[in-house]
């Protein structure tokens, strides 16, 4: 089922969510309606990720979700697809089933919950360049794994193979540093929040990966478009509203909210299912706020 599926991963890419039914199971109908409207909007895809509830997923299940996205997205974008998982194992099956599948890359985190030292995740990283043909990132998210990958051992990694970095440490200062250690043209800079976009396209970013992009893709695109385009006015009016619409898709909670943002979708008509447990949905009180919310910074959600 290869779709031969290589293009560059580069400008707006949308950590898709993942919907579920209300009994918890995933929800493959409403998997492709939400692939259907974001592929004509974003550059491309980052699928199983934390925003897109990789954690929560079974391997099958991710593997599913794979699948459903390229048959939906056939060569209209990239794709890459979050292969990090507990066990080497597990990491090399889904990067062989990415392989199967013909898509631009995959990506890893550390392997999580158990910490790890950084000779542990130097040889995880060493066995996937090994086994695994596709480009391979390095997914950075010092958040959820609790390992913030040094300069030193991303250049290191580097020099074995790695071709990418997602950052999603939210330390700008830290993604600057990853720049200046590693100055050469072939290595991808990819900054994982919208909320960064700018001050990173500033210096070096080959792409965005962005939650926001799920409900308001055509704001991110905007955004980059500006600042390719070098307006740079234009862009610091666009960054601050997308700080503000973050700010109320967060809410009460430290992350975007793939539950608001589903709502919001059903607002659009997009059949965006459910959260999976233990998230929750929000009630008709809580969304309203986010609906006043929204219309205060001059967003008209229905």
């Amino acid at each position: 089922m290869s779709h031969n599926n290589r293009k560059e991963l580069t400008g707006v890419i949308v950590p898709m969510l993942v919907p579920f039914k209300k009994n918890g199971l995933l929800d493959e109908k409403a998997t492709r309606e939400i692939v259907i409207y974001l592929k004509k909007r974003v550059h491309g895809f980052f699928i199983n990720g934390s925003f897109g509830s990789g954690p929560l997923l079974s391997i099958d299940e991710r593997k599913r979700i794979l699948e459903i996205s390229v048959e939906e997205i056939g060569d209209e974008a990239a794709i890459s697809n979050n292969i990090g998982a507990v066990s080497t194992r597990d990491a090399l099956e889904l990067g062989k089933h990415s392989e199967d599948l013909g898509i631009s890359a995959v990506a890893s985190t550390v392997p999580y919950y158990y910490r790890h030292g950084e000779k542990n995740i130097e040889n995880f990283f060493e066995t996937l360049l090994k086994e695994i043909k596709l480009p391979l990132w390095f997914y950075n998210n010092p958040n959820t794994t609790m390992f913030n990958i040094s300069t030193y051992l991303l250049k290191r990694l580097y020099k074995k193979g790695i071709c990418g970095i997602k950052d999603s440490s939210f330390d700008i200062i830290n993604f600057y540093n990853y720049i200046y250690e590693i100055k050469v043209n072939n290595f991808h800079f990819t900054i994982g929040t919208e909320a960064l976009l700018l001050p990173a396209a500033v210096i070096r970013c080959d792409g965005c990966i962005s939650a926001v992009s799920n409900c308001f893709p055509e704001k991110v695109v905007e955004l980059w478009d500006s600042v390719v385009a070098g307006d740079m006015s234009r862009a610091s009016k666009l960054q601050i509203q997308l700080i503000a619409i973050r700010g109320i898709l967060k809410r009460e909670s430290s992350h975007v909210s793939s539950a608001i943002i589903q709502r919001i979708l059903r607002g659009k008509g997009i059949n965006s299912g459910y959260a999976r447990p233990p998230f929750l949905d929000i009630d008709d009180d809580y969304y309203k706020k986010v609906v006043e919310d929204f219309k205060k910074i001059g967003i008209k959600l229905n």
